[in-house]
């Protein structure tokens, strides 16, 4: 028998579907998507449902009232998410959106289930004042709680401002589209308080955020592009921080000789090369992923798979400042590193660094903070270190090969490696200004062995192995399946870090 409520249940989905439908015939030929359909985009078809369907305010206009909440699935694996409705009052979130997405990020944490905001908003609703200062608090504790715990992505559409946008800045990835921009405050409140007469894109657009400020980690071109992207990353993340990361299958035979890496990496050690060449040549089917590819590209950061296993890369580019490791590149080095602490990500390490950027612009910028962070970073880090050092290792980067005094595990080098404080021209020149100096210098090299030869390393057990190049793939598959296992269980404990800011 049927309820005299039920046609009234049926009205209001029916008056929901009319106000979609309007609305895409609206944006239909625009290249922008509605807030459901950017969700139709980002999960597997016909996997979501839409939570809090109901929810709006007394006095709102429309039944949907400015987010929508949902879960699905994303390459069949559990994955929650919610997604700004910019055409009503500018995707602005009031108190009432501010408690959804409390709970949708409660419900998140306590499942242990990735979490994606597709973001195109104004920020607060400022006509609910005081109130919505206070229901900003909320979500934020819930996303601080949820952080390390589940992985938290970000995609802007259109602007994103104010009190989103710092939502958006605390997940562990911010993919933009190319039109987006990510600011504190519109261009419009900037020339009120400041006088400074700028365009939104000038203020936040993705060329602030991926020369200078590294809050972009992917820059897309069309929205399509932008939530291929997150479906993409999300292939690389593990559910939660007490799984592993993923695991594929792996048609790529182990043994595999990587053939023609003697050819890319050049005899001389200062001719630049693209180390992602080498990263792609050795991984299972040449598949990277790289992560913040446009900032501080000198310092490679990304995703690969050997034998099927997931593994966290970090890298050298020599194809920009020579591969020195300056402020912006410690810097992003040190948030991935934390990043992959948290989820239980084997890290390998391609190195191939000349120093550290030793001019005062560097120093001013903070090089010896961002370079404390970086050893933070790589403390934290609990899952097998293997580093192979592809040509250069000297100075105070030495700290990026997690050397076996800092916890690392697994230390190789190529037989032209050059490791040491400097270079053995530089160090020879310093030596040879004492006779005691000068002997050690040229005994050594009678011995036909040079002051930054890795033989010297492995004679005293700094390296385990010098490896030919094409030995690379089978040797990392070799190490993370005999000891990929491996999880660090004597740190004192603790609440947290005190790395400098």
């Amino acid at each position: 028998m049927k309820h005299p409520d039920d046609a009234k249940f049926k009205a209001i989905v029916q008056a929901q579907a009319q106000e979609e439908n309007s609305l895409r015939q609206k944006l239909d030929g625009s290249g922008r998507l509605s807030a459901r359909q950017r969700l139709e985009q980002l999960y597997d078809p016909g996997s979501w449902r839409e939570l809090f369907r109901f929810a709006r305010a007394p006095e709102a206009k429309r039944w949907s009232d400015g987010m929508i909440c949902a879960h699905g699935e994303v390459h069949g694996r559990p994955v929650m998410a919610w997604a700004t409705e910019a055409q009503v009052q500018g995707g602005s979130l009031g108190v009432l959106q501010t408690r959804q997405l409390d709970e949708l990020l409660r419900l998140a944490r306590q499942s242990g289930t990735p979490i994606v905001g597709l973001l195109e908003s104004g920020g607060a609703r400022i006509s609910e004042a005081v109130h919505i200062s206070q229901g900003y608090a909320h979500p934020t504790v819930e996303t601080l709680m949820a952080s390390g715990v589940i992985p938290q992505i970000t995609c802007t559409f259109g602007h994103c401002i104010g009190a989103t946008a710092i939502m958006a800045t605390l997940s562990d990835f911010v993919i933009m589209e190319a039109a987006s921009t990510l600011s504190i405050a519109g261009a419009r409140v900037n020339l009120s308080a400041t006088g400074e007469d700028l365009s939104e894109e000038a203020l936040g657009g993705t060329d602030v955020h991926t020369r200078y400020t590294g809050n972009a980690h992917f820059v897309c071109k069309g929205e399509a592009a932008t939530l291929a992207k997150a479906r993409e990353l999300l292939r690389w993340l593990p559910a939660n921080h007490a799984e592993a990361p993923p695991r594929f299958s792996c048609r790529d035979p182990i043994e595999r000789p990587v053939t023609g890496l003697d050819e890319l990496i050049p005899a001389e050690e200062t001719t630049p090369f693209d180390i992602c060449a080498l990263i792609k040549a050795c991984a299972d089917d040449e598949a990277f992923f790289e992560v913040q590819p446009d900032f501080a590209p000198n310092l490679v950061t990304g995703f690969t798979a050997f034998g099927g296993q997931t593994v966290a890369v970090i890298a050298n580019q020599s194809l920009h400042l020579a591969g020195a490791l300056d402020p912006d590149g410690a810097r992003k080095l040190a948030r991935f590193l934390t990043f992959i602490a948290n989820f239980n990500y084997p890290l390998l390490s391609f190195i191939d660094v000349p120093g550290a950027m030793p001019t005062l612009e560097a120093q001013k910028q903070g090089m010896l903070t961002h370079i404390s962070q970086v050893m933070h970073g790589l403390y934290l880090v609990k899952g097998l270190k293997i580093t192979i050092v592809v040509r250069r290792l000297f100075g105070g980067t030495y700290c990026m090969a997690s050397p076996k005094g800092g916890e690392g595990d697994l230390i190789y080098a190529y037989p032209q490696a050059m490791i040491g404080v400097m270079s053995d021209q530089a160090m020879t020149t310093v030596l040879s200004q004492s006779e005691t100096g000068r002997a050690q210098v040229e005994q050594l090299h009678a011995a036909g062995l040079r002051l930054d030869d890795p033989l010297l390393a492995a004679a005293s057990m700094y390296l385990d192995d010098i490896l030919e190049p094409l030995e690379t793939r089978r040797e990392i598959i070799r190490a993370l399946r005999h000891f990929g296992q491996k999880r660090l269980s004597h740190h004192p404990l603790k609440h947290t870090q005190n790395p400098p800011l």
